[in-house]
């Protein structure tokens, strides 16, 4: 055989020789997603024997050892040092991962799962959000955080944005030192920008305040704050001073309840205290057990200079008057 053929003969082994190498690089890719440190420098081991005529082949130099091991698939990982992802492509995401199957019965299991001592998930966000949640879909290409948050939830088709659960506790806690501890916008005209739910017994909203309104409800045009009873059990909204009475309550738009302190109580400066209205019943009935109704006595001796139809007036000697096209003394 001639150094050609036989240079020849060598060249071919040394061909075999590389595919196989190559074919068992990709196995190994396929089983582990093995850096390209660990790629390079298993290449370079296979390479570093081979000549060709005589004379070595210079394998590419091996890179250097990376600073923890390779992150291997269907298996848990274990490092001292954190792994970091870093994207500068505009629109992309760093890491993307995806969980097709179905979950099993009281199980909550999703593409990313976090635990930590004290944080499972951390996110940050420069200029919008940094944790968001998106469902059922995803809609990044038209919906928007418009406002810098910590986290935010967009629901989508029937699905709420944020969902908070607890068994012994609050199902979603927030606290703030600027101007709310919960926000709600609603831009739907029959919606609600904060909706409470209770049980068959629980309170659907509660508020709470030290030394401040505990609800405090401010409106341009329609109501500050409306109680609706859908029952003639229920009674639309319920002021309690201190304790309640104890006394049955009944059904009612608007009922003041106390033990001891007032029940009802109206102030004005220009206008009537009190107003009761009525298309076909009385528009106020009085009950009480030292008497049905009081009339505070005046300052003046006599009743003031004008008047309507149906004033009663008590000047400061306890007499009684009556107006009908003027004051007339009536006890």
């Amino acid at each position: 055989m001639s150094d050609n053929e036989e240079l020849l003969a060598r060249l071919r082994r040394l061909e075999d020789e590389n595919r196989r190498l190559s074919a068992r690089i990709d196995e190994l890719t396929a089983a582990e997603p093995v850096n390209q440190r660990g790629m390079f420098k298993r290449a370079a081991v296979g390479a570093a024997a081979l000549t060709v005529g005589g004379i070595a082949v210079a394998p590419e130099a091996a890179a250097a050892p990376s600073s923890g091991p390779p992150v291997i698939l269907g298996d848990s990982n274990t490092s001292t040092t954190p792994t970091g992802f870093t994207v500068n492509g505009p629109d992309s995401d760093a890491l993307t991962a995806r969980n097709d199957a179905a979950n099993t019965a009281n199980r909550l299991s999703g593409a990313i799962f976090g635990a930590g001592v004290d944080y499972g998930v951390v996110g940050h966000g420069h200029t919008r959000a940094g944790v968001i949640g998106i469902c059922p879909e995803d809609y990044r290409t038209v919906m928007r955080v418009t406002d810098p948050v910590g986290v935010a939830g967009i629901g989508w088709s029937g699905s709420s944005g944020v969902y908070g659960f607890s068994s012994d506790k609050e199902g979603v806690s927030a606290q703030s030192f600027g101007t709310a501890g919960v926000h709600g916008n609603c831009q739907n005209p029959a919606g609600f920008g904060v909706f409470g739910d209770g049980a068959y017994e629980a309170i659907g909203v509660y508020g709470h305040s030290g030394n401040n309104s505990g609800v405090h409800g401010i409106a341009n045009e329609g109501y500050g704050v409306r109680g609706l009873a859908t029952t003639t059990q229920g009674t639309g909204v319920i002021g309690i001073a201190v304790q309640r009475s104890g006394q049955q309550v009944t059904p009612a738009a608007v009922t003041g309840d106390a033990d001891a302190e007032t029940g009802v109580q109206g102030v004005s400066n220009s206008a009537n205290g009190v107003v009761g209205t009525s298309l076909s019943a009385r528009g106020r009935v009085f009950t009480g057990g030292a008497a049905q109704i009081r009339l505070t006595p005046g300052n003046a001796a006599t009743p003031p200079a004008g008047g309507q139809n149906g004033d009663l007036y008590v000047d400061s000697t306890g007499r009684l008057w009556f107006y009908r096209a003027g004051w007339r003394n009536i006890a």
